[in-house]
């Protein structure tokens, strides 16, 4: 416990003593963002108030208007749960409410509220703690009782009451913490402060003292038992809408109060300040006090008594909630009376929210309608999640329509989302608190596969949590198989050489496409840096039931997204599915239903035509062509400058997929490093794919475009027609389990390298005059145990290789494997290679990829959970026992809590090994929401730590994405949860 300050009074070192154990350290996690607060975790501090009943005073801030899970940590370090109770709708307190029953090892003790001591002068003890770590005690002195409430910019903010002021620097963490004096009763509650001018500010306790008592009388103390009963508090609140500013006898003055009318209220009024009154400062549109009272509007009495006092006027508004007041004020100089009703502070106060696409709609909350001067209740984008924010809505939107349908409160917005089909197109029209006089319409694709049915939570104090049923639940559009069809012939040699068109950009448009990837955040995997991703692609086939296009992996990254195929040859736009992604090239090919299309789009859609031979050479000449943003054909004349590149990409700091073995063409013009699409000869046949790579320099994104021959991508898409053609099995992959980089062979014979050796490698390649050397191998594969950094590969089965061509040549039989599949694997290759100045021979099994990346993840507590991707096995390393890999996770959550953090390996759970992802699956189904869990984590580095995490089931129960790769399809599914 830190003490900070100069005790004066040794009456301090008792009254301390007695009321430090009754402080606690309140360690709260957001779970959704709702009202005006982010998902995320927090600490603060409370004070037991009732010990009997275990209740606890804090901010409302802290408690939250929005589902919140906490702990309470007590000054002999014992740990419990604590739930929210109450908290105001307006003023910056709340309780929660913990069991007394299980406290074990401390006498609780409790802190008497007494408001009415607080004076200026009064020394008070605020004890708080050091952000979330220990007990901390600051002194102050109080110095103002009529401050105005503080104002913490666009979020929430207290209004229409004083706030006391006090020079006392309170630190992070402080927020709930008592102010005391030296008889150990709290005189207010602190609430915030400004680090500049060491000042605190802190909330008065009269109406949390009415509050307190209205809570106790919800629970029920048997005297035969110790449990509690308790009931849902009621604490009647009542407000007309309108904020009201203090302001001075000479500021109303101005505003035109008579000297008769100010004469009464100096005379009748007796409670502090008593040097002013209360003006109308903004009131609410739709309110009850809506186009009644006006700014500036001077308050003098309310049902014939002179109110000129925020409590006064508060006490009364909560008496007579639903009832009619009579007002009288003065208007510049005018009496003015009015009869108003008061109305439920609570109606206003959101308590439901429907969670939808991994969003928060909830109704605009009064807090948010009185700063923004709109009407409460209309539906209000807290966090407009994956799916709104794909279709372009931002956050602290509106909305208005949805599918052409009005939209002004939550139920009707909840009606709509019933009548929405899973794949639907539908119309929203929304607008912006900076542009609300314009509306805005964006178009909302209904995906439901990643997020599930939408959500309707509403709050439940009396359970301490918030309650989930599905809303808006219809029958989804069932996704269609791959049928059978059948491929175009296709004939890489002509006998005779087709007629040179004229205008080849305008020929390829028909085959030119733009393609929009966007990523749900629930399935971001294998390191993928971005959410969004735009591109070009190429048709290479289409039939009536199936159409492929070829695009770059910077593209298309990762299996798991949602895919816009908008066409060149037509306005048309389609949804598409990842099919195959290369583990090592920069290539990937999508797939469309051409049924989606109308007539005249299908008409005006053609593959291309696709020449490998005869390969490309330096000083051809080649055509770049490509589409603009505008869909506009856009070409060039280019010489190639060098037909087979090698690329050597470092891996990123976060490690993702990365081209290896690429060697590319350049040309000596292009249209900038962002600009993608196809090389093509004077016939207009695609040489070669421009694609666009993707590159971490010194920390930051680097993009480039180059050609990946048409020799490279071409046969995976004829291997991939048949595979639509017969009973589809998943293609795989074999590869080298090591990464390759070219080699002077000026620096090899450096080396040692033998001089037959070098004359060969000469003899075959005399241009490049390089050799390929081992830069690192893939962790847990063959090629690790047998390879070393550095070796020199000379042959393959035999095979002289100096380029990464050269591999390819060498496994071909192995890289296109036979639609039977390879049930036994592989077949082992051999390898001549030069190390440390000899030369040896060995035998590697080459390994084995999916076509799609990752095809399974689970979501627990919070975090993706995934098998290790092929990106983290290139640095090197695996655990030892094996593990399943943390790819993200969301903030709110317990994994964000407790510290599960992206980039380590869950290798043990309670000492049990989680070698794999189906082994973890089936752990953490058996685990019961509130208990703990201990977790080994190893990082990528190897280093290790044990945490133990709290599992919610409530708000982050488990389930899992399983990827269908005969559909291309995505299902989520359900995990049993435990409560």
């Amino acid at each position: 416990m830190d003490m900070e300050g100069n005790d004066s009074e040794g009456g301090w070192k008792a009254t301390l003593e007695r009321v430090v154990p009754a402080c606690v350290v309140l360690k709260t996690v957001t779970t959704r963002s709702f009202d005006t607060d982010a998902a995320g975790s927090g600490s603060a501090t409370g004070f037991v108030v009732d010990k009997r009943r275990g209740i606890v005073l804090t901010n409302r801030h802290v408690v939250k208007t929005g589902p919140v899970m906490a702990e309470a940590v007590f000054l002999d370090r014992e740990e419990m749960a604590i739930y929210p109770l109450y908290r105001d709708p307006v003023h910056d307190f709340g309780f929660m409410r913990f069991d007394p029953n299980g406290i074990e090892f401390m006498e609780l003790q409790e802190i008497p509220l007494w408001p009415q001591s607080a004076q200026v002068g009064l020394e008070v003890k605020v004890i708080g703690n050091d952000s979330g770590e220990k007990i901390s005690i600051l002194g102050g002195t109080l110095a103002r009782l009529d401050r105005d409430a503080p104002r913490y910019g666009s979020g929430y903010s207290d209004f229409n009451t004083f706030y006391f002021q006090a020079a006392s620097g309170t630190k992070g963490g402080s927020s709930g913490s008592p102010v005391v004096n030296i008889h150990g009763h709290a005189v207010a509650l602190n609430a915030g402060a400004k680090n500049k001018s060491a000042s605190a500010f802190f909330l008065p306790l009269d109406r949390v003292v009415r509050a307190l008592e209205l809570v106790q009388e919800s629970c029920r103390l048997p005297r035969d038992s110790t449990r509690l009963f308790w009931s849902h508090p009621t604490i009647p609140r009542g407000d007309i809408q309108v904020t009201w500013a203090y302001q001075g006898f000479e500021e109303v003055r101005r505003l035109g109060l008579s000297q008769e009318c100010e004469r009464m209220v100096r005379r009748e009024v007796n409670t502090l300040p008593g040097t002013g009154m209360l003006v109308v400062e903004v009131v609410v549109p739709g309110g009850p006090a809506w186009e009644v009272l006006y700014p500036g509007d001077v308050l003098v009495k309310v049902n014939g008594k002179i109110i000129a006092h925020f409590l006064d006027l508060e006490s009364l508004f909560d008496e007579l909630v639903g009832e009619e007041i009579h007002l009288e004020l003065e208007r510049g100089g005018e009496v003015v009376h009015c009869s108003l009703v008061v109305e439920d502070l609570h109606a206003i106060t959101p308590s439901r929210f429907v969670e939808f696409g991994g969003g928060t709609i909830q109704s605009l909350p009064y807090q948010v309608a009185r700063v923004q001067q709109l009407t409460c209740g209309q539906v209000y984008v807290a966090e407009p999640g994956y799916m709104l924010q794909r279709a372009g809505l931002p956050r602290q939107s509106i909305l208005t329509t949805v599918a052409g349908c009005p939209v002004g409160s939550l139920e009707q917005f909840t009606n709509v989302l019933s009548c929405l089909s899973h794949g639907e197109h539908v119309p929203v029209q929304f607008y912006t608190f900076s542009d609300r006089h314009r509306r805005y319409t964006i178009i909302l694709h209904v995906d439901r596969k990643w997020y599930g049915e939408p959500k309707l939570w509403t709050r439940n104090d009396l359970a301490g949590v918030w309650s989930c049923q599905e809303c808006g639940v219809c029958k989804a559009c069932k996704p269609s198989r791959l049928e059978a069809c059948t491929p175009a012939p296709y004939n890489s040699t002509s006998a005779s050489l087709p007629t040179k068109p004229k205008d080849i950009p305008a020929q390829l448009l028909s085959s030119l496409a733009l393609i929009s990837f966007n990523l749900p955040t629930v399935a971001m995997v294998d390191g993928v840096h971005s959410d969004s991703f735009k591109g070009s692609g190429l048709v290479v086939f289409q039939s009536e039931e199936l159409g492929l296009l070829l695009t770059d992996r910077n593209t298309v990254p990762i299996a798991s997204g949602d895919l816009l195929v908008s066409f060149g040859a037509h306005p048309a736009e389609v949804t598409g599915k990842v099919r195959f992604l290369h583990p090592t090239h920069n290539f990937a090919i999508c797939s469309y239903d051409p049924k989606e299309l109308n007539e005249t789009a299908r008409n005006a859609v053609h593959p291309a035509e696709v020449c490998i031979g005869p390969p490309l050479q330096r000083g051809d000449s080649i055509q770049l062509v490509g589409m603009s943003k505008s869909m506009r054909p856009t070409g060039r004349v280019s010489t190639i400058t060098c037909a087979a590149e090698p690329i050597v990409i470092n891996i990123p700091d976060v490690p993702r997929y990365r081209s290896v073995h690429e060697e590319v063409v350049k040309v000596d013009h292009d249209f900038g490093s962002t600009f993608a699409g196809v090389l093509s000869d004077d016939y207009g046949r695609v040489r070669a794919l421009w694609a666009n790579f993707a590159r971490q320099v010194s920390g930051r994104e680097k993009e480039f475009c180059a050609g990946i021959p048409s020799s490279v991508f071409q046969p995976w898409v004829e291997y991939y027609q048949k595979c639509c053609t017969e009973n589809f099995k998943e293609p795989t992959v074999v590869v080298l389990d090591a990464t390759l980089v070219p080699m002077l062979l000026s620096r090899a014979s450096t080396l040692g390298l033998p001089e037959t050796w070098i004359e060969r490698m000469v003899e075959k390649d005399p241009e490049r005059r390089q050799v390929l050397k081992v830069a690192m191998c893939v962790a847990g594969s063959h090629a690790a145990t047998v390879l070393k950094e550095a070796d020199i590969i000379l042959e393959i089965n035999g095979t002289l290789v100096t380029t990464f061509a050269d591999t390819f040549t060498a496994l071909e039989k192995d890289m296109l494997p036979s639609q039977e599949g390879l049930d036994g694997g592989p077949e082992s290759i051999t390898m001549t290679i030069f190390r440390e100045g000899e030369l040896s021979r060995v035998r590697i099994h080459p390994g084995v990829e999916t076509s799609l990346g990752t095809l399974h993840l689970v979501h627990w507590a919070g975090a993706l959970i995934q098998p290790t991707p092929r990106a983290v096995k290139e640095l090197g390393f695996l655990p030892a026992g094996g593990g399943v890999y943390v790819s993200r996770w969301q903030y709110g959550s317990p994994a964000h809590r407790y510290g599960i953090y992206a980039l380590h390996w869950i290798t043990h759970i309670n000492n049990s090994s989680t070698p794999d992802l189906a082994s973890f699956k089936l752990m953490v189904q058996d685990f019961v929401h509130g208990s703990f869990v201990r977790l080994s984590l190893m990082d990528l580095h190897g280093k290790t730590k044990v945490i133990s995490l709290k599992v919610d089931h409530i708000y982050w129960p488990t389930w899992e994405l399983a990827l269908d790769a005969s559909t291309g399809e995505w299902t989520r599914t359900m995990l049993q949860n435990k409560l």
